[in-house]
């Protein structure tokens, strides 16, 4: 997967064709399954479609994604010494995925200190 296959995949979604976009979006996701904008547009081209359930489901995919990532930035932080912005991007990353455990771990271990 390529950049230029993602922005293929947008225009196609900005132009009307969201059947062709998800399609695209799928393979893009199914390829890169740590791809937040992907499963983000996945969501809103599923959305167009009626697919209501699917967009939800993609949705929360892209937040799990967005959250793993936004968590892993917080840990950095954190085991650098700057505490307490790391909490704010574990909160961040739990407003987008309360099941995320990483985030959770963290900030026990940041409530711990």
């Amino acid at each position: 997967m390529n950049s230029e296959t993602f922005f293929l995949a947008d225009r196609l979604l900005r132009e009307g064709d969201a059947r062709s976009a998800a399609n695209a979006f799928r393979d893009i996701v199914e390829a890169a399954p740590e791809h937040v904008a992907g499963w983000r547009k996945y969501a809103e081209a599923l959305e167009k479609l009626g697919n209501h359930d699917e967009a939800a489901s993609a949705t929360q995919k892209g937040n799990a994604v967005e959250a793993d990532h936004i968590t892993e930035v917080g840990s950095s932080l954190f085991f650098h010494g700057d505490e307490k912005r790391a909490k704010s991007f574990f909160t961040h990353a739990l407003a987008l995925d309360e099941d995320c455990l990483s985030a959770h771990w963290l900030l026990g271990e940041y409530y711990s200190n």
